[in-house]
């Protein structure tokens, strides 16, 4: 029987079967009965209190209607549509409507959002009448895009709802279906379908987008379009970033043709044997005024005193230690760097090379013609640094480890590379200097024992678990035995063992006060391009590994350079402990990687 009962005489049933999330996405529900008013009766049984009723079946709109009336949205006496039912039944009939309840697939959701879509119904009133957000509108619609054959398939339980998601990365329906059928079974997920989708485009986490910035390319009239379910944005216009690129590159150069060289080269990519063509002739040692001088005592009489602080501390005391270290060492930095400079007859005579390298302008200064005589002046130019030694050790430390893991897996090349450390020490007086990342008496690599972070390493878990298995198998204490098991390998076997022992050799790690040759650095960035690596797989930038242990500027400049001036601007306010933890969040997936991990970075194509 039906009839019509005020809102404030109808109460939830004691007996009502559905306990759990009865308020779950009330949003939606008041706004659809504001749209479209009650479309089912409650099911009620007669309360104690006379003209007033318990609601058996419809909690979930009976509380929404409440919510709309404490919102003054509806008046508390409104008449509501109830159908009196049996109290006998009621606790049967309350399970039996919960039970017969299904919720309508997510597909159908999507086809009904875009026939109204079709109908010129806004995504702004779509949004309001069903209490959802215009981005949760836009995002149904563009799944209703999606290839109708993957819709199916989705409504089938044949495709998940994340490689559906992946899919709305091209328009074109055509397209979505080759790709699919392109791929194994294995290759199926929404990782590489975004890849093959997006194939000719950039991402805004690439390299050469931070360093032209989204603000330039936009402005410039670059097309971009923003996957709805992340938030990677995919800029279409390779040419324009090419030129974004090469014109920050070139307004570099000027300002070094104003410094007075021979002549300046150019380029939007390093080129690494066109610096080799070149000899290098070195800044002269000047004397500093008192006052940096001064300046310089007194910083390295603080960075030791600090230092002994720091030794003595415990960890949480070390951590308000390292900003004031990091912050010193970098002054302290600057004002070495004051003690050398070219002089004009140098900078008449030679000349320099501007490049551009993942994500970075690269600067060579005091390049002459390898037939002219170079300064006996052998000391190299000290880059300019923003992060502390003790960092820049355990940064290089990881990628020491990640190198290891990739040449452990890379026997021909291991086979190669031992091969010319042997020919480089046979040789040494018939062949030029050269830098080397190997040490051939078979040591380890200076690795820094107080950091932890290396021991839980994703490269020294590989490293452990290949140790492990070439250990079960030359397991021994004859060497006459073990001599009979290594030349009873098969050459492939071989070949794997020696690029594993090998790589143990290799160390790159920068410990503090260490200085290192320019040609050495290069051995190392062309070791990492040669194995491919992909450091972004082996490190990532943490509160823990990295933004603790630098200056707070620096740690908005990292956030700047991945999301944009104006998100940094918003964190400014922070304290330093969260102002690491959120660019932690801010940076994660984003690939980026400070100075000292990105040269020698290997992209894949």
């Amino acid at each position: 029987m039906q009839q019509q009962t005020p809102l404030n005489k109808l109460q939830v049933a004691p007996e009502n079967s559905r306990k759990t999330n009865v308020t779950a996405r009330q949003e939606e529900l008041k706004a659809s009965i504001k749209a479209y008013g009650l479309l089912q009766p409650l099911l009620v049984r007669p309360a104690d209190q006379k003209g007033h009723f318990f609601v058996v079946d419809g909690q979930r709109r009976l509380l929404a209607l409440k919510a709309l009336a404490k919102d003054k949205v509806l008046k508390p006496t409104i008449s509501v549509k109830c159908e009196q039912i049996d109290p006998e039944i009621a606790q049967e009939l309350s399970l039996t409507a919960n039970v017969q309840t299904q919720a309508m697939h997510p597909a159908d959701q999507f086809d009904a959002f875009f026939e109204m879509s079709q109908k010129n119904i806004s995504i702004r009133d779509i949004s309001a009448r069903f209490g959802i957000s215009e981005k949760t509108v836009k995002q149904r619609l563009k799944l209703a895009s999606v290839s109708p054959q993957f819709l199916a398939q989705y409504r089938e339980g044949e495709m998940s709802l994340e490689q559906l998601e992946a899919f709305t990365l091209s328009e074109d329906q055509e397209k979505q279906e080759t790709v699919w059928s392109q791929l194994n079974d294995w290759q199926k997920n929404p990782h590489q379908i975004k890849a093959m989708l997006t194939e000719k485009k950039v991402s805004s986490s690439d390299h050469r987008v931070r360093f032209i910035t989204l603000e330039a390319y936009k402005k410039a009239g670059g097309h971009m379009e923003a996957d709805l379910f992340s938030e990677d944005i995919y800029l279409s216009n390779l040419e324009l970033i090419e030129k974004l690129v090469s014109d920050k590159v070139s307004k570099t150069a000027k300002a070094v043709e104003a410094e007075g060289w021979g002549f300046v080269e150019v380029s939007s990519k390093y080129e690494y044997d066109f610096v080799q063509q070149y000899n290098r002739i070195w800044p002269e040692p000047v004397e500093l005024g008192d006052k940096d001088a001064e300046r310089l005592k007194a910083v390295e009489d603080e960075i030791e005193r600090l230092q002994d602080m720091y030794n003595e501390a415990d960890a949480d005391n070390q951590d308000g230690l390292d900003e004031k270290l990091d912050t010193l060492e970098i002054e302290k930095e600057q004002l070495e760097e004051k003690k050398e400079a070219y002089t004009k007859e140098q900078k008449a005579n030679a000349g320099a090379y501007v490049s551009y390298r993942h994500g970075e302008i690269f600067i060579t200064r005091g390049l002459v013609e390898a037939s002219a005589p170079t300064s006996a002046n052998k000391k190299e130019a000290r880059p300019k640094k923003e992060i502390s030694e003790r960092l820049l050790e355990r940064l290089t430390a990881h990628k020491t480890l990640a190198l290891q893991d990739v040449l452990s897996n890379s026997p021909q090349i291991g086979f190669d590379l031992m091969l010319c450390e042997m020919v480089k020490n046979t040789f040494q007086d018939n062949l030029g200097q050269s830098g080397s990342c190997f040490h051939l008496r078979m040591d380890s690599a200076s690795l820094p024992r107080d950091d932890e972070s290396l021991k839980d390493s994703f490269a020294t878990a590989n490293r452990q678990k290949a140790f492990e298995k070439w250990a079960s198998i030359l397991r021994t204490d004859n060497g006459a035995v073990l001599y009979e098991a290594v030349s009873s390998m098969k050459q492939e076997q071989k070949m794997k063992l020696l690029a594993f022992c090998f790589a143990g050799c290799l160390d790159v790690v920068i410990p503090p006060k260490a200085h290192f040759t320019q040609s050495r650095q290069d051995t190392v960035n062309w070791l990492a391009d040669l194995l491919k690596l992909d450091m972004t797989q082996y490190w990532k930038p943490t509160a823990a590994l990295y933004f603790n242990h630098i200056a707070k500027d620096n740690i908005l400049n990292a956030v700047k350079d991945v999301k944009g001036v104006k998100v940094a601007d918003t964190l400014k306010k922070l304290k330093k402990s969260e102002l690491a933890k959120e660019a932690e969040n801010r940076l994660e997936n984003s690939g980026w990687l400070p100075t000292p991990l990105q040269v020698g970075l290997y992209e894949p194509e």
